[in-house]
């Protein structure tokens, strides 16, 4: 057979066996499945193996591909030009993959979309994990932290600290309160007061109880007794939370010690003398934000005359004696005021909230925004340290 005269373009021919298109502004017959660079093609049909260089490929009528094409430069189908990759020209339906969830791709990529079969899954898209479209619910990290129990006599307790995942919805805006330290108590002052709880999704974090055997996320340890034969106790921790305060261990002699404030690792140290107050209860180590921090630590107990014990890492503010201030539980950790002398104990420190996700890039606002990469994963990261602020999923 020979080539046809008078071809239009687009038009094919087989020719001695093999599979030709006429491309008309080439003004030639182009073998099928060999290379070759081109303006733009317009075909009808193909059905074997061809190559398009750096051109426009623009498939018309009812045409169907055998084999493969490759396309250095864009696919147009049923209309023509684009000013885009792929445009396609239909009003029906487009055919996507469809599988389970273990059939998505080995190394998936982001901006990948296909149909998930299995359950309520439905359109999905890779966006360092896969999402759900049509229901754009996300799995987050959280660290929540309220605010340290005011030290009196006895070590401030911490706040009470929460971590975990829980699901957020895209879109929707979620109030992230961060609690505020208690204030101080003390001889001079009277009673002090427990820390602020923080909250976020629904998920609440109690304020440490205060140096006077309070309750709280961590329990506040007791203040001093010169009353012999008295054995006071430090306050309760919520469970889950924090840890008890402790006690002034029947020590009522002077200089009179205080018991320290209990941590969300330990409890609050009991006094071990007359003249040694009880040390503050160490907080947790989290490593949400990519380095390990540790949060929420209980205040040092204090003494009347004599000297304080040390608040407990993560924050607890140091006990002090006679007529010395507590230390202060360190800001955005919700460490427990440290115990006072004759005077008044340390002023508890502010809590803290960070969520976090896995993603190829950020998808929420709100907070100081940071990120880190461990193995194939980016994790981003919102911080947020002032009282009040808004997490837009």
């Amino acid at each position: 057979m020979t080539f046809p005269v008078s071809p239009t373009n687009g038009q094919t021919a087989i020719v001695a066996g093999l599979p030709y298109i006429y491309v008309s502004y080439k003004n030639a017959w182009q073998r099928i499945g060999s290379s070759f660079t081109a303006t733009q093609v317009t075909i009808n049909s193909v059905t074997s193996s061809t190559s398009i260089g750096t051109g426009a490929l623009v498939v018309i009528g009812g045409a169907g591909f055998g084999t493969t094409v490759n396309i250095g430069g864009t696919l147009t189908l049923g209309v023509t030009g684009t000013n885009v990759g792929v445009n396609i020209g239909a009003t029906d339906a487009i055919q996507l993959p469809v599988g389970t969830t273990a059939q998505r791709p080995a190394n998936s990529q982001a901006g990948m979309i296909r149909y998930n079969n299995v359950g309520s899954n439905g359109l999905e898209i890779f966006e360092g994990t896969w999402t759900s479209i049509a229901s754009p619910v996300y799995t987050v990290n959280y660290l929540i932290v309220a605010g340290g129990g005011g030290g009196n006599q006895g070590g401030g307790g911490a706040g009470g600290l929460i971590q975990g995942t829980t699901t957020v919805t895209a879109g929707v805006q979620y109030t992230v309160i961060v609690g505020a330290g208690g204030a101080y108590g003390g001889q001079a002052v009277g009673s002090g007061y427990n820390g602020n709880n923080s909250s976020f999704a629904g998920l609440l974090a109690y304020g440490g109880g205060q140096g006077n055997s309070s309750s709280g996320g961590s329990g506040g340890g007791s203040v001093q007794s010169s009353t012999p034969g008295t054995t006071l106790y430090g306050g309760a921790g919520v469970p889950g939370q924090g840890n008890a305060g402790g006690g002034n261990g029947g020590f009522t002699g002077s200089p009179y010690p205080g018991g320290g404030g209990g941590g969300a690792g330990a409890v609050g140290g009991t006094a071990t003398s007359n003249s040694t107050a009880g040390i503050g209860g160490s907080g947790t180590y989290v490593s949400i934000t990519g380095t390990p921090v540790v949060y929420a630590g209980g205040g040092g107990g204090g003494t009347n005359t004599g000297g304080g014990q040390p608040g407990g890492i993560g924050g607890g503010g140091n006990g002090t004696g006679g007529g010395t201030a507590g230390g202060a539980g360190t800001a955005n950790t919700g460490g427990g005021g440290g115990g006072g002398g004759t005077q008044q104990g340390g002023p508890g420190g502010s809590g803290i909230i960070v969520i976090s996700y896995i993603g190829a890039t950020q998808r929420a606002t709100g907070g100081v925004v940071t990120s880190y990469t461990t193995g194939s994963n980016t994790y981003w990261v919102h911080t947020f340290t002032a009282t009040s602020g808004v997490y837009l999923a």
